[in-house]
């Protein structure tokens, strides 16, 4: 079976993507905390965890700590947690 996720760089984009569709927003700055491949007993999973900042409407913006594990065979996110950032 062929990895769909078979990079850090897919894995980023695939988090980004999915912070600005459940946060509904669009990113206007980021910072990558971490962006690791973890070998599980059932297969391996993605973990990445990214400071972005949001904005919402045309002048909000709020920082976020967002994380989540996506699945490298089908680019599925789970686990997805997003907390403001102080």
């Amino acid at each position: 079976m062929e990895a769909r996720v078979a990079s850090w760089g897919e894995a980023k984009e695939i988090a980004e993507r999915e912070v600005e569709r459940r946060l509904q927003g669009k990113i206007v700055d980021e910072w990558v905390d971490t962006v690791k491949l973890e070998p599980r007993w059932a297969g391996d999973i993605w973990v990445v965890r990214l400071k972005v900042i949001v904005r919402h409407g045309a002048l909000s913006k709020k920082g976020y700590l967002a994380s989540m594990k996506i699945d490298p065979y089908t680019g599925e996110v789970s686990e997805f947690q997003a907390k403001p950032a102080r």
